[in-house]
């Protein structure tokens, strides 16, 4: 499955879009009240290559390598920016365990976006309370609530 460009426009004080690119758009509605979520380029796609059956090693010497399935790979159009795979910058947003410690929910989503815009949207449209980790490994505990409007305040711990 390939990543897909999903454009939140921006509400309330946002400066701009936040642009999120995720494979599934129930991760990123899982953590937040995003309703309606369609791809900002469906079928964004350069090539697909078909790959044989072949064999396959787990390691320099591995004695027994096993067979990869025949298959399809698919290569999107989406330019590369900051040198990675996905465009965009890494977000992680955490959902705590109920019980004990770790976490219930954990994902990561490349987003394009200014920390304040996406540090509002998030105080406006979490679903519960999350940890929101910004690229440089600094996060935001943002509170749960059912409606907000998006003030861009931070509070980074």
């Amino acid at each position: 499955m390939a990543y897909s460009r999903f454009v939140i426009a921006k509400t309330g004080s946002m400066v701009k879009d936040i642009i999120v690119f995720t494979e599934f758009k129930e991760n990123w509605q899982y953590f937040f009240n995003q309703a309606t979520m369609t791809p900002d380029s469906p079928g964004d796609i350069d090539k697909i290559v078909n790959v044989k059956e072949h064999r396959v090693r787990r390691g320099p010497g591995d004695p027994s390598p096993y067979i990869r399935k025949a298959g399809t790979r698919i290569f999107a159009r989406t330019a590369k920016l900051k040198g990675s795979a996905r465009p965009g910058n890494p977000y992680v947003v955490g959902e705590k365990a109920a019980l004990g410690l770790g976490w219930r929910e954990k994902r990561q989503f490349a987003i394009l976006g200014n920390d304040m815009d996406v540090i509002a949207y998030a105080r406006a449209k979490a679903k519960f309370e999350i940890h929101l980790w910004s690229p440089n490994g600094g996060y935001v505990v943002i509170p749960g609530v059912a409606g907000g409007t998006l003030a861009a305040t931070a509070a980074n711990h």
